[in-house]
């Protein structure tokens, strides 16, 4: 027993290096209570929770035992360890808790993880453990504690180096990461036995000389057990991590394919780029017009996504049957447009419309909200026992524009129809349409949620988008009570056209929006005729808290042509929910029910399709493009929406009804949110007078644009549409209304 006279301070060293951690983290208590501030303590693989940090000597609430705990990882930076009974897969206990940083989150895993390992491990191997790396969480496996990550860099780099593609197979994988490892275990075990055969006869000598030398040597033979089976256990991992092999080496390929086209996405952007400023310099040269119908020759640079690791296994090439999309949004969004097709040219024409477009230069800015605080509880205290028709809501929840504008704001990733009018079949043109569709919902994800102004019965909005994208579009309030706005937008491709109507409700701390018109597209080459109707948008936190906006609902995207459909499912969000926010998902089947494509995502960042039976071919079909930071100061608006109440060449000679001309908008814009009120309440009079004149004369309000038809797909029901007139009375000029609706003086 010579050989142990040093365990003492090895026990010492090792007590000293045991892991230990203290602090903050937020524990769910019932519904009642919810989440509760606790200060707790990791020590000696024993994990303990106490009311404040000056009670941990004395005071403990509870505690759990971290050895046979389960961690469970879910959203945000909340995570559960559960104990799960003897002999039954019932749990016993669980803490739910939620850490108050990412950093805080992944320092808690990680000690907790090590406490596990310090009374199972054996030396120089450690289990998993989550590490943070370049805003992505993964699990540390290998012995010198670096995570998949890193390891994924170093086959990069060999890959890079000494080995091609075709060289880098799993077996090299396997060989050049994990094989020294396997043999250092392998030494590891065999060492393991030759100290426990030696000390097992040391124990022998021992048995005459000694008292409690049978127990000690019992004992010795438990430990020599459980290292056993701890090394078996070690292996059965290392063997399950030998089986994403496959998945690294795909990863690792996908990343260097990715690499190169953008090299050469880059250098040809960089020939354009010099070609665009020869052009620019030399007035008697033309201008190509780029080739933003959908041409998937024509290279482009996609947007990079924040939240990159959603998609990290949609494989943005051509997939079978389809033309994936490298990122439907380009930084030269960033310069104006909000939308990815730039069209650089001057021939760009809508059906049979006018003379060619220049191009137009569009404004990135308006002058920052002066943040006017108006408590909303308050108000609505006011308001009790009055008439709520007479009682005008101040502009402190608007953003400045009108709703005509902000429903052309749906057309901001227009492209998308573009790429599904050149589409072979309709399975890959329902695809592009399921994107679009949901598209019009990413301006309203985070902080955006301020309220467009409701339009005055009459009131217009045209669009001119031709020197952009290619199309224009036009809009008309046609109904007050209730209220309906109709929007017609048309290309040289397609034509999309929508009636928005809805009904609203309160329920306290909620408003639940429930949409009830109807959207149509339809293509001019192959006459295929898509219909839907928008999901639910539920505005939160209305009396208490900050707003915040989600979308729920079943969307049916039907194909009236050749009975396509494709269901599109936003899953509402909760805090118990299983799902992430804003998640989107969608199937696109045939009229005989069977499936294409399997779509899946999120309304505000974007979406991957994956064709059915081809696993492992996902591809990114639309990304959006976030506003850039200093339009937080800018009523958290997009690109596209700065631009909506600019009036520049191509909107000159409008209407005299559109919502450009509106004064309380262009007030509150201009940051004069006090005499936006006034007018507002000006024109909202006027209006009602307007309203009684016309009930005194028994006349109805007739819209000039749109006209009440039979809807072509739905022949029972009633829908306003366009009358071809708009376009042609603004080139003569022969507006003749009746009134002027914006002629008011503010009280």
């Amino acid at each position: 027993l010579t050989e142990n006279k040093n365990m003492p301070q090895a026990e010492a060293a090792e007590a000293e290096a045991s892991p230990e951690k203290s602090g903050w983290l937020l524990k769910w208590t019932n519904y009642m209570k919810g989440y509760r501030k606790r200060w707790f303590v990791l020590q000696h693989g024993v994990l303990s929770y106490y009311v404040d940090d000056a009670d941990a000597a004395a005071s403990c609430r509870g505690s759990l035992v971290v050895h046979d705990a389960v961690i469970t990882v879910d959203a945000g930076n909340n995570f559960a360890l559960s104990v799960p009974k003897a002999g039954s897969s019932a749990t016993a206990r669980v803490f739910h808790l939620r850490a108050f940083s990412e950093e805080d989150h992944v320092s808690w895993i990680n000690a907790i993880e090590a406490a596990k390992v310090q009374s199972t491990s054996t030396s120089g191997f450690h289990f998993p453990t989550l590490s943070s790396h370049g805003g992505r969480k993964s699990l540390v496996f290998s012995p010198s504690g670096r995570n998949t990550v890193d390891i994924v860099d170093e086959l990069e780099s060999a890959s890079e180096g000494d080995m091609s593609d075709d060289e880098l197979t799993g077996d090299a994988v396997v060989d050049s990461v994990l094989g020294s490892k396997i043999k250092k275990m392998q030494t590891w075990q065999l060492q393991l036995k030759e100290r426990c055969t030696r000390f097992h006869d040391q124990l022998e000598e021992g048995r005459r000389e000694i008292p409690g030398v049978g127990e000690l040597q019992d004992e010795a033979a438990e430990v020599e057990r459980t290292a056993a089976d701890l090394l078996e256990a070690c292996r059965t991992y290392v063997e399950q991590l030998s089986t994403h092999q496959k998945d690294w080496t795909n990863m690792l390929r996908t990343n260097n394919s990715r690499t190169r086209e953008l090299q050469a996405q880059l250098e040809t952007l960089a020939r354009e780029h010099q070609s665009l400023v020869g052009n620019a310099a030399s007035p008697g040269r033309s201008r190509t017009r780029s080739q933003s119908n959908g041409d998937a020759s024509t290279p482009r640079i996609g947007e990079v996504d924040s939240d990159d690791d959603i998609f990290f296994d949609a494989v943005e090439a051509d997939a079978p049957g389809i033309v994936a999309d490298t990122g439907s949004c380009t930084k030269a969004s960033l310069s104006g447009e909000s939308t990815a097709t730039k069209a650089l040219g001057d021939e760009m024409k809508t059906a049979g419309a006018g003379p060619a477009v220049a191009i137009v230069t569009r404004r990135t800015r308006i002058p920052a909200s002066p943040k006017l605080q108006l408590s909303l509880w308050s108000m609505i205290k006011s308001c009790v026992g009055k008439d709520l028709s007479r009682i005008a809501m101040p502009v402190n929840f608007n953003e400045p524009i009108s709703f005509t504008q902000r429903l052309c704001e749906d057309l901001e990733y227009s492209d998308l129809l573009t790429r599904a009018a050149n589409s072979k079949t309709p399975a890959e043109r329902m695809v592009w349409v399921s994107a679009f569709t949901a598209s019009g919902f990413a301006s309203q994800a985070k902080s955006r949620t301020g309220k467009p102004f409701n339009p005055l019965l009459g009131e217009t909005y045209e669009l001119d988008r031709r020197a952009e994208q290619g199309w224009r579009a036009i809009a008309e309030q046609v109904s007050h009570h209730p209220p309906i706005c109709c929007m017609h937008a048309e290309s040289d491709t397609w034509v999309y056209w929508q009636e928005c109507a809805f009904t609203m409700q309160f329920w306290g701390q909620y408003i639940d929006v429930k949409p009830t018109g109807l959207s149509h597209l339809l293509f001019k080459d192959t006459g295929d005729h898509f219909t839907w109707t928008k999901v639910s948008t539920k505005v939160h936190n209305i009396i208490v808290g900050s707003l915040w906006v989600d979308q729920h609902g079943t969307m049916i995207i039907t194909n009236h042509r050749t009975g396509d459909t494709c269901s599109m499912e936003y899953v509402p969000y909760a805090m118990f929910s299983a799902s992430d926010a804003r998640t989107v998902k969608g199937k696109v089947c045939d009229k005989a029910g069977k499936t294409y494509y399997k779509i899946s995502g999120k309304w505000d960042k974007g979406l991957v399709a994956e064709p059915v039976g081809m696993a492992g071919s996902k591809f990114s079909v639309w990304h959006a493009v976030p506003p850039p930071p200093y339009t937080e100061s800018m009523y958290h608006m997009s690109l596209m929406a700065l631009t909506l109440n600019e009036m520049t060449a191509p909107d000159e000679g409008c209407a005299p009804t559109d919502a450009r001309l509106r004064p309380d908008v262009r007030a509150m814009e201009n940051g004069n949110w006090e005499q936006a009120n006034s007018v507002k309440v000006a024109l909202e009079e006027a209006q009602r007078a307007r309203r009684r004149d016309m009930e005194r004369r028994r006349d109805t309000w007739r819209p000039r644009w749109f006209d009440l038809k039979p809807d072509p797909c739905y022949p029972n029901r009633q829908i306003h549409q366009f009358n071809d007139k708009y376009w042609e009375t603004k080139e003569t000029k022969s507006w003749e209304h009746p009134f002027d609706m914006y002629a008011v003086k503010a009280k």
